[in-house]
This record gives structure tokens, C-alpha cells and sequence, in this order.
């Protein structure tokens, strides 16, 4: 099914609002917020039972407390993502990221940098601007063009084009 714009609005306005509360409450309290929320919906959403089967399949001798003690941190970090994002250009080298292995990164490049799905991604593209280097992310782009857009500005305001 094709997206409308009004579809993309009714999700933007919302996420608008939200992501203007993280930003104003800045990366410590707007990702406590978001680690919070996201702990208290995310329980109740059907990736949950997804995720919960999941670690049943590949956890099967863990403990049902400990899976339930993996979902909570799963749920914590999924909230302060986007909270995160959205204060990118407030985290620092040393204060916030620390970055072993910088010295391989200190002639000139070019460089590639891979990445996974852990924790906020996002860190490592702020981390090597830090560091003085010129980078550019390739990503999905995320459905809602509105949204998108939104994640962009952030991560230009964070240094990374």
C-alpha cells in the first residue's frame, strides 16, 4: 500500500513533538524519558513477542527471568535511540564516546567504516567527526520522507552528512 502524505503527517507531527521534548530535555533526562517510555510500551507491542520467542529459540537454557531481564535492556536502548539522535551534536569524545583504535585513523584516508546495530549506531559517525574526519553515512532512509528528514537535520547538526 502506498503512503498518503496525510499518513505521513499524522506520524510526523507527533514525532515532532516527541523528538523537540528529547532535544529540550537534552541526552541524559530526553534518553531516561525515552528509555522509559519505551519500557513501559514496549512490552505491550507485537515485536515483543517476537523478540520474546526469539530468545526463547536461541536462549533456550536461560533462565525465563534473565530473557525477561534481556527484553527490559532491549526496550531501554530502543528508547534512548532516538532520544540520542536527536541530541547527537551534544555528545563529546572522552565525556561521552570513547574511541580505542583511533591512532589507525590518524593519516590521511580514504577510510571505511562498517558498522552494526548496536547500542546507538549513530555514535561511531559522530565519534570519527570528532576525530576530524570527514565522513558521509549510508543508511536506509527511513519510510516517511517527513521523518526522515527530521533524522537528517539532527545528524547534521551531530556532523555528519
Amino acid at each position: 500500500m502506498k503512503r498518503t502524505a496525510i499518513v505521513n503527517w499524522l506520524e510526523f507531527i507527533p514525532t515532532y513533538c516527541l523528538f523537540s521534548l528529547f532535544r529540550f530535555l537534552g541526552m541524559k533526562r530526553g534518553g531516561d524519558l525515552g528509555s522509559w517510555m519505551a519500557r513501559k510500551v514496549g512490552p505491550y507491542l507485537k515485536n515483543n513477542q517476537f523478540a520474546q520467542k526469539n530468545l526463547a529459540d536461541i536462549y533456550s537454557t536461560v533462565s525465563e527471568e534473565k530473557r525477561a531481564e534481556i527484553l527490559r535492556d532491549m526496550w531501554d536502548n530502543l528508547g534512548r535511540l532516538p532520544a540520542e539522535s536527536m541530541t547527537l551534536d551534544q555528545f563529546s569524545l572522552n565525556d561521552h564516546i570513547h574511541v580505542i583504535g583511533a591512532e589507525h585513523i590518524q593519516g590521511k584516508g580514504p577510510y571505511v567504516f562498517i558498522g552494526a546495530h548496536l547500542a546507538n549506531f549513530a555514535m561511531m559517525t559522530r565519534a570519527i567527526h570528532l576525530l576530524g574526519k570527514d565522513i558521509v553515512q549510508l543508511y536506509r532512509r527511513l519510510n516517511n520522507p517527513l521523518v526522515n528528514n527530521l533524522l537528517l537535520k539532527a545528524q547534521q547538526r551531530g556532523g555528519v552528512s
